[in-house]
């Protein structure tokens, strides 16, 4: 039998000039169809970022085919490309207290912890990733098991924004909030007050 996208219409994947740089990359795939490339053009002390259609991604990465692009080919053209900046920056004072990233973590739990999100003002100048770690590997065994709700802050453009952290309650609806100033330098470097 015949998967859905196998007679589907066909849709070209732009590359932005760099398909070489993809491992496995082709001019057009399937509606439907799973699209899966490689990008191994690393070079150290360089951090890369991979967008498409203009939305960030975050690639899985391993030692032998670098970063792994993976994605459902979407009923339309798609644009995918890679920039980067390098990170090899000398010991200078003036970046006391700047970092490649910075990080968060928050205390909940199963059942009736609070929840937590975070919000940039200006998101075009940080990315904020959200992870859920609990802290006993047989968490779904357990009722009430508690996990740390951890934001992982990266800087995209030179510049200053807002950070909200906020906390609901599931039991009573309450919020609160907590404001952080993040400032990003132009080597990318991350700085919260």
């Amino acid at each position: 039998m015949l998967g859905l996208f196998g007679c589907g219409k066909r849709y070209k994947v732009d590359y932005d000039g760099s398909k070489d740089w993809f491992k496995g990359a082709k001019d057009s795939y399937r509606a439907g169809e799973r699209v899966r490339v490689c990008y191994n053009m690393i070079a150290t002390d360089t951090s890369y970022y991979f967008y498409l259609d203009d939305v960030q991604i975050n690639p899985e990465y391993d030692d032998r085919d670098g970063y792994i692009i993976t994605f459902i080919m979407p009923e339309h053209e798609v644009k995918l490309t890679v920039t980067h900046r390098n990170t090899m920056i000398a010991s200078d004072p003036v970046m006391e207290g700047y970092y490649d990233y910075k990080r968060l973590v928050y205390e909940s739990f199963d059942g009736g912890g609070p929840s937590y999100e975070a919000e940039a003002d200006n998101p075009h100048l940080v990315y904020i990733e959200k992870k859920i770690e609990y802290n006993n590997p047989d968490h779904d065994k357990m009722e009430g098991c508690s996990y740390e709700v951890i934001f992982i802050i990266r800087g995209l453009e030179p510049g200053q924004t807002k950070l909200t952290i906020t906390s609901r309650s599931p039991i009573d609806g309450t919020e609160t909030k907590e404001e952080h100033t993040v400032t990003v330098n132009e080597y990318m470097k991350v700085k919260l007050d």
